[in-house]
């Protein structure tokens, strides 16, 4: 997250020519995931913590990234990413859950070899997940924060196309409310979220 004016300003510092003022959009997706959290009571009361694990390219929602190519060292930019679940339980309707993310980003690109590059990505987001009942009302929300670092490389595939394969490492903190918009289960309760794993990743160059 702290490393993001630095890219900024490192990048600007540097003179690009014009065939480097270019803009790069990338879709990325997990292959494989394992997310956990802990939610502490702020009366002293128990605690609850716990963890999913998601395995295949369509096992989540993906992202859309586009960010600028300040210079082929330096890009900054922002993230969305769209998710809408629709769940039944033994035939019966159970939620409708709705996921929303937005976020900035940058990257520091540094060559390989050829046809390779390596790139590390800073990444902030902020998300708000609604669950909405059978009739469409909203039931709860939750809203996140998440900070982290993706480190990853960029395979050629043809001119202006790569395959970006990444390690990706989420933390951040979330809190939940009801229908009202009262926290629960009260106002103290403290909630952390941490993830890593595998990311895929096709972005584009024009």
């Amino acid at each position: 997250m702290t490393l993001l004016p630095f890219i900024v300003a490192a990048g600007m510092s540097q003179t690009a020519s014009a065939k480097d003022a270019t803009v790069r959009l990338k879709v990325n997706s997990d292959l494989f995931q394992v997310a956990s959290y802990k939610i502490e009571s702020g009366d002293g009361g128990d605690t609850l913590d716990g963890s999913t694990t998601t395995m295949g390219l369509f096992g989540s929602a993906p992202r859309l990234e586009g960010t600028y190519i300040i210079n082929p060292k330096f890009e900054a930019g922002l993230i969305l990413g769209v998710a809408d679940v629709q769940s039944e339980f033994s035939g019966d309707f159970s939620g409708h859950t709705t996921s929303r993310n937005i976020g900035i980003t940058g990257a520091y690109n540094f060559k390989i070899g050829d046809g390779v590059r390596g790139y590390v990505q800073p990444i902030l987001l902020s998300g708000r997940t609604t669950t909405k009942d059978d009739s469409g009302e909203a039931v709860s929300y939750v809203n996140s924060l998440q900070y982290g670092l993706d480190f990853g490389v960029r395979i050629k595939i043809i001119k202006g196309a790569t395959f970006d394969p990444a390690i990706e490492y989420l933390g951040g903190n979330f809190k939940e409310f009801d229908a009202e918009g009262e926290q629960v289960p009260d106002d103290d309760t403290q909630a952390s979220t941490s993830a890593y794993g595998l990311k895929a990743g096709l972005s584009i160059k024009f």
